[in-house]
């Protein structure tokens, strides 16, 4: 493979796992519990901890009118709720049960349980959970059943057991019907479209999100519709189907902000900002990333705060900005371990493992990532360690151990494929197929490359379809089929500019460019790698324009500089500015890198 088409085809390929967290695992439990007798200001303060908390729903049944031992200690726990002292929380609510009774029992252990899972214990927090379950069982509280029920199903999805968890839903719904109740039959149905989500099983989580929405309409729960659109919105982000993102992502946030949902409304900045990214608009995503931030700190969430600003150190580090990205993650790190959010605290570690890798520090890379990989284990997040590995894969890989590096991605693609992680097994066979690149075997590359092509478009992954099919186009190029290559990257770069996904837009044309810049059909090369360069510049990603800019300078050196000045006009330079280009070239090496 001649060098020019390594150093543009690598910009077609996404390394799975940097946006993991960020990207569409938003879970908006809906669920709105019974605190109205206590006066306004306590029913704010357990719907702020709700949308703080996330997926997982407050069963309070009656705790807020209790009297005596059960109602100070539930007091107190939750007030460290707020504070996210989960452990003194515990505490509290154990000091409860001993003078609980009945149903209460059933809405102690079920905060306990939230108190477990929220950091990341899901060991602890099933044992409380399936507590809560057996309690509501003794005492013939269905809705206390169905709601642990439906935390446990949640807890198996993230153990990587999304089948078991799509059992625990099902039968979470079946007992909210059996005693009609609508607003849990509702949320219940969003929570089976969100576990098909899950399962990349796009189409029926679109089914269940359009019955949740409908439902919660019926029921004039605007929160729970604009949860749904939100929900809708991240199905259309895993399709790569930007536009119809940001719309539902739109409307979700224009209802929230309509009923005072603060919490959520962050969430939905957040959403859109990270819609921004994807489409290569990152001055609008950071606008709204530092929205979200500024909401949630607002609004004293800390979980949120940390998660936006570990998406603000995502744009810095895209943008090449290495130090700054770094800040914002740390940042966002010792927050995660502050309130001790595991979970949060092994993505933040991936990503400052991530910018050491672009600073070239391979060690400090490789601590933190297998730092972060130790956390997923620790907790049973499996979902995180098949990305984490994946990305200590990609450091082995650019310290050639290869591997070593084929090794990871083979772990994490086994990982995904024991919980059916589609695009997650996706992107490991791109991993796998470029280690086969770099030791010169074509076919296993390929077919590795065809068998994540096909998975994309079974899951209807339109984004890693393009992708799939630019890494192909760089195998048939290794392998002297320049026909075949330039096919890929046309098809490749006409799926990109359909969903708007610039980044891989630009890519492409750079990956064409140089097809045409080893064929010595210069004119073409020039038109697609100056495209290239402006669209790269467009997006602040600052390594492939120096990418970019080493290629053309060895199309300089081909061509001369009239016939380069011209071609860059024509490419909508102004002439000042295509001649400052061309001094800027030709003195650097000839050797592309």
């Amino acid at each position: 493979m001649t060098p020019e088409v390594i150093a543009l085809a690598a910009a077609g390929v996404v390394v799975g796992g940097v946006l993991t967290w960020y990207f569409a695992w938003r879970y908006y439990k809906k669920q709105k519990q019974e605190a109205a007798a206590q006066g306004a200001e306590q029913s704010k303060k357990l719907d702020s901890l709700q949308a703080s908390i996330g997926k997982m729903a407050l069963y309070l049944n009656g705790l807020p009118n209790s009297t005596g031992p059960v109602r100070t200690g539930f007091d107190m726990g939750r007030a460290a709720m707020e504070a996210y002292r989960w452990d003194e929380a515990i505490g509290h609510f154990r000091e409860a049960i001993k003078s609980a009774s009945g149903t209460q029992l059933v809405a102690l252990f079920n905060l306990i349980g939230m108190c477990n899972y929220t950091p990341g214990r899901l060991h602890e927090a099933l044992a409380s959970y399936l507590e809560s379950a057996r309690l509501a069982a003794q005492f013939g509280d269905v809705k206390g059943r169905a709601n642990a029920l439906a935390s446990i199903g949640f807890i198996n999805l993230d153990k990587g057991e999304p089948d078991k968890a799509l059992k625990y839903h099902e039968e979470a719904l079946a007992m909210y019907r059996q005693v009609g109740d609508k607003q849990g039959e509702a949320n219940q149905l969003g929570n089976i479209g969100i576990t098909h989500f899950a399962k990349c099983e796009l189409d029926k989580a679109l089914v269940y999100y359009g019955k949740a929405i409908a439902a919660h309409r019926e029921l004039g729960d605007k929160k729970g519709v604009a949860n749904g659109l939100a929900n809708v919105g991240n199905v259309h982000i895993a399709r790569g189907e930007f536009g119809k993102a940001l719309n539902y992502h739109e409307k979700a946030l224009a209802i929230h902000r309509e009923v005072g949902e603060r919490s959520y409304v962050a969430g939905d900045l957040g959403s859109i900002g990270l819609i921004y990214h994807d489409k290569g608009e990152p001055g609008k995503a950071l606008n709204y990333h530092e929205e979200a931030l500024a909401t949630y700190r607002q609004v004293g969430d800390k979980q949120g705060e940390a998660n936006q600003l570990g998406n603000i150190g995502q744009f810095y580090h895209d943008k090449g900005e290495l130090d700054k990205a770094l800040q914002y993650l740390e940042d966002a790190l010792a927050i995660d371990r502050e309130i001790g959010y595991r979970e949060g605290e092994a993505n933040q570690l991936n990503g400052i493992g991530l910018v050491w890798r672009a600073k070239g520090e391979s060690d400090k890379a490789l601590q933190y990532l297998e730092d972060a990989l130790a956390i997923d284990r620790a907790i049973g997040y499996l979902r995180g360690a098949a990305d984490h590995l994946g990305n200590l894969g990609f450091v082995y890989r650019d310290g050639l151990e290869l591997d070593k590096a084929l090794h990871c991605h083979e772990e994490a693609l086994a990982i995904s494929r024991q919980v059916g992680l589609a695009t997650t097994q996706a992107n490991q066979l791109v991993a796998v197929g470029l280690i086969h690149v770099a030791l010169g075997e074509y076919d296993q590359a390929l077919s590795s490359y065809n068998e994540g092509l096909a998975l994309h478009r079974q899951a209807g992954y339109r984004q890693g379809e393009g992708i799939a099919l630019g890494n192909i186009g760089v195998v048939y190029r290794a392998k002297g089929e320049s026909g075949k290559a330039l096919r890929c990257y046309e098809e490749a770069l006409a799926i990109f500019r359909e969903i708007g996904f610039q980044e891989g837009v630009a890519g492409q044309l750079g990956n064409i460019g140089c097809v045409y810049l080893v064929e010595r059909e210069f004119d073409e090369a020039l038109k697609y790698l100056v495209a290239a360069l402006s669209a790269f510049a467009a997006i602040g990603m600052k390594p492939r324009v120096e990418q970019t800019h080493a290629n053309l300078a060895l199309l300089l050196s081909q061509i001369g500089r009239g016939r380069f000045v011209a071609g860059c006009v024509a490419g909508g330079f102004s002439r000042d500015d295509a001649q400052k280009l061309a001094d800027a070239l030709a003195s650097r090496s000839q050797t592309v890198r």
